[in-house]
C-alpha cells in the first residue's frame, strides 16, 4: 500500500537555487534570526524590569 504522506516526505528535493542565491538566502535567514534573538532579549529585559517593579511595589 502506498503511504502518500511518507512518500511525500521522503522524496528527493532538488535545489534550483544558484550558489549566490543560496548564499544570499542564508544571509537573510541569519539576519532574521539575529533580529528575532535581539527582540527576545529585549522582551526578556522588559519582563525582568516589570517583575522587579512589581516586587518593589509589593513591599
Amino acid at each position: 500500500m502506498i503511504n502518500l504522506d511518507r512518500d511525500w516526505e521522503n522524496r528527493p528535493v532538488k535545489c534550483t537555487l544558484k550558489p549566490e542565491e543560496h548564499q544570499r538566502l542564508l544571509e537573510v535567514f541569519e539576519q532574521q534570526a539575529l533580529e528575532r534573538r535581539r527582540e527576545a532579549e529585549a522582551a526578556e529585559q522588559t519582563l525582568i524590569s516589570v517583575a522587579l517593579a512589581l516586587k518593589a511595589g509589593a513591599r
